[in-house]
C-alpha cells in the first residue's frame, strides 16, 4: 500500500484490497444516457431491470459507450418512497488481468 502523506489513516494513492463478499451487483450503463443533467447519475442495466443509480467515479467516463461496473455494497439503507433501497459502497470495474481482481472506479 502507498499512502498520499505521513498519516497512517489518510488518503491511499496504491494498493490492495482482498475481500470475501457473497455479493457484488453487476451492472451495465446505457449508452449516453446520464439523467437530469447530473454527470452521477446514469441509467443502467442489472441484469434484466433497467434502473437509474448514482454512481460517483473518480473520472469522467466515455458517455458513447456503455460500460460494465460492479457494486460492492457496504452499507444499505430502505428508501423513503417507492420502495426504493440505497446502497452505498465502492464501485468497481474487472482489471482483466485476473479473474475476481477488480479496481475501484468510485
Amino acid at each position: 500500500m502507498t499512502l498520499a502523506g505521513p498519516d497512517p489513516m489518510g488518503a491511499v494513492t496504491k494498493g490492495v484490497l482482498r475481500v470475501r463478499c457473497e455479493t457484488l451487483l453487476c451492472g451495465m450503463t446505457v449508452s449516453g444516457m446520464i439523467l437530469s443533467g447530473n454527470r452521477d447519475n446514469f441509467l443502467a442495466n442489472f441484469g434484466s431491470v433497467l434502473s437509474s443509480v448514482r454512481l460517483r467515479l473518480d473520472s469522467q467516463p466515455n458517455m458513447a459507450d456503455p460500460f460494465p461496473f460492479y457494486l460492492l455494497p457496504i452499507l444499505q439503507a430502505p428508501g423513503n418512497k417507492g420502495g426504493r433501497v440505497y446502497i452505498r459502497g465502492l464501485v468497481l470495474k474487472p482489471t482483466n488481468k485476473c479473474k475476481g481482481e477488480y479496481e475501484r472506479i468510485g
